[in-house]
């Protein structure tokens, strides 16, 4: 993500982000202000630069939006659960690892598609997992 110009992918992604620290932050008693505010300028940014999607379009921002929301959420719950198994609990924290890994996939492909849908290109911004070798010398 360019700090000066993220994608919508990106920006659809901070603001589920956000939701659950001010969900979270509103629970333990944390002062929520300045995810507000960022919150704030993320919608601002949103709005100007889905301005003129069709109406088909924002039906589908809004499903990948809410397919993001439910991802984070599970991977903020599945970071949860990482924290609070014991050293060791190895089984279940590998069987977390796994299932992170997924999710983070899930994730990856969810701001793929929005970016997609909002006619943008971030292969630039991506991780590449596995076992790709890198280039020649």
């Amino acid at each position: 993500m360019s700090v000066l110009q993220p994608t919508v992918g990106e920006l659809v992604d901070r603001r589920t982000i956000l939701a659950l620290k001010i969900h979270h932050g509103h629970k333990a008693g944390v002062d929520t202000a300045a995810w507000l505010a960022e919150q704030a300028e993320i919608e601002k940014h949103l709005s100007s630069r889905t301005a003129q999607f069709t109406a088909e379009q924002r039906q589908l921002l809004s499903r990948l939006s809410g397919t993001l929301q439910s991802i984070n959420a599970s991977l903020w719950a599945a970071e949860d659960e990482v924290r609070a198994l014991a050293e060791s609990e190895v089984a279940p924290l590998a069987a977390l690892a796994k299932r992170i890994a997924r999710l983070n996939d899930q994730r990856a492909q969810a701001v793929r598609e929005l970016n997609r849908l909002a006619g943008e290109n971030s292969a630039g911004n991506e991780k590449i997992y596995g076992a790709a070798k890198p280039p020649a010398p």
